[in-house]
């Protein structure tokens, strides 16, 4: 008995220190896979914050591995420049497809062969970039949106950094350049950039991903069907994408893109007449919406959710606490009973289920499978289309943070500046494709900033958004 009595405490304490072990050893796997993925996506975008790092970029590299990517007059256009100068920016229309195109550029004149081209959101942080042995070869993606079309007096502070960064590294040759603009941004302010900053009194390539001739038009469609491993024929899609008019939010490549990744648009758009490819998807996803079966509503809660994250979404993250209540606000607002996890991937992988493809594809498998959706535009169109109206509190109740500050606008166009480049700044971020925050929301709007700054999540610097030009958002601000 004496001896049992001695023993049993010692196997207790070894079967707990074993528990202890073994529960920290999967903590430390788990640890380490989350930081190879972080690893491989600051590989790929250095400079980018986890919640900036672009949703297409994983698209991006599948489809130039692929060899989706087109050759046209404008690329051919762009590598002259590009070759000539040293910097090149390329302008055109959400989904058209510089950012790929940058991409491209980037690797095929890498004097060291590199397929890691950095992307820089930063002009203070270009002379990071510059290195004895080589000349590097940055990206600056949408340089123009989104680091100053939501801060209207930073532009103002940085042309003399522009100014002295182009001098002393970019005119010498000590870092190579590819910038893009989007063509809304472009057309409204390049007289003040032109006017102000050497960067861009040349070396613009405007019209990218804007005109195709009939060959390159069949080239594309056939490239998209392979690598979506969709078997219908090109002749018939080909059909279709003549009956398209594309319109300042989808632009041709990315309707071929979508066209092809959703076999369920695919096959609606079979009849129809030509129409702006903007309608077809808003009845698309109303139809989507308000379908009554039941494997249709919670995809469409699945991908609302998604949406609501910012565009990217890891299985793992759906089931942390910062998220998963999101997902559960969604089905509640859709009346809609919410998936467990295993349930969503399941749904997901359905042959049948042909509209979360549609919208999602799989950036990752490992360490856990994540989602995002197939473009920033894409995702911009799916909020400002289904959060207008009754579903508008639950955006900004829900919504990434980030993504509100720098996507949204408000509702009416009583701004305080006087400033004549400050107002193009504010008839561009009024364009059709921007979610509008109605004046009756801005309250709430307001709680939501109050109480992420009050939690330390609340990164961007708020105080000098374009929001505190606005006449309401200030005197609701001032009460608060």
């Amino acid at each position: 008995m004496s001896v049992l009595v001695i023993i049993l405490p010692i196997l207790l304490i070894t079967l707990l220190l074993i528990i202890f072990g073994i529960i920290c050893l999967w903590k430390r796997r788990k640890s380490k896979a989350e930081k190879s993925r972080e690893a491989e996506c600051e590989e790929k975008l250095p400079l980018l914050q986890r919640h900036e790092i672009l949703i297409e970029s994983e698209k991006i590299e599948k489809y130039l591995n692929g060899d989706v990517f087109v050759n046209t007059e404008k690329y051919e256009e762009a590598i002259g420049v590009f070759e000539t100068k040293g910097w090149v920016t390329l302008v055109g229309p959400p989904g058209s497809g510089k950012t790929m195109t940058a991409i491209k550029l980037g690797r095929d004149n890498s004097a060291s062969g590199n397929k890691s081209i950095p992307f820089c959101q930063n002009i203070h942080d270009v002379p990071k970039f510059v290195n004895e042995k080589e000349e590097p070869c940055i990206i600056m993606d949408n340089l123009i949106e989104h680091s100053y079309m939501n801060h209207s007096s930073k532009l103002l502070q940085d042309i003399s950094t522009f100014n002295d960064v182009f001098d002393k590294y970019i005119k010498n040759g000590l870092v190579h350049v590819i910038i893009t603009i989007g063509k809304e941004a472009w057309n409204e302010l390049k007289d003040f950039l032109g006017s102000h900053i050497e960067l861009f009194k040349s070396g613009i390539v405007e019209g990218i991903g804007e005109r195709f001739n009939e060959d390159e038009t069949e080239s594309m469609i056939a490239h998209h069907l392979r690598i979506n491993k969709n078997n219908e024929k090109t002749s018939t899609v080909n059909n279709i994408v003549i009956n398209i008019n594309v319109d300042s939010i989808f632009s041709l490549p990315i309707s071929i893109d979508l066209l092809c990744a959703n076999r369920t648009l695919l096959g609606e758009q079979k009849d129809s007449k030509p129409v702006k490819f903007k309608y077809r998807m808003e009845m698309y996803l109303k139809n989507w919406r308000d379908s009554d079966d039941e494997v249709d509503k919670k995809s469409f809660c699945f991908v609302f959710f998604v949406a609501l994250c910012g565009g990217i979404l890891s299985m793992d993250d759906f089931e942390s606490d910062s998220k998963k209540h999101i997902y559960i606000n969604v089905c509640k607002a859709f009346n809609v009973e919410p998936y467990a996890r295993n349930e969503i991937e399941s749904m997901i992988s359905m042959e049948g289920n042909r509209r979360v493809p549609g919208f999602l594809y799989l950036m990752s498998e490992t360490p856990n499978r994540t989602y995002g959706f197939h473009h920033e535009s894409l995702l911009d169109f799916f909020l400002a289309t289904l959060c207008k109206d009754e579903h508008q509190p639950l955006f900004i109740e829900n919504a990434n943070i980030a993504y509100i500050m720098r996507k949204c606008k408000l509702s009416n166009y009583y701004y305080e500046s006087s400033l004549s480049y400050v107002r193009k700044i504010l008839k561009y971020w009024h364009l059709e494709d921007r979610l509008e925050i109605q004046d009756n929301h801005i309250g709430k709007l307001l709680d939501r900033i109050i109480r992420e700054i009050k939690q330390g999540t609340m990164t961007l610097d708020w105080k000098d958004h374009i929001f505190m030009e606005h006449v309401s958002f200030k005197r609701e601000w001032r009460k608060k």
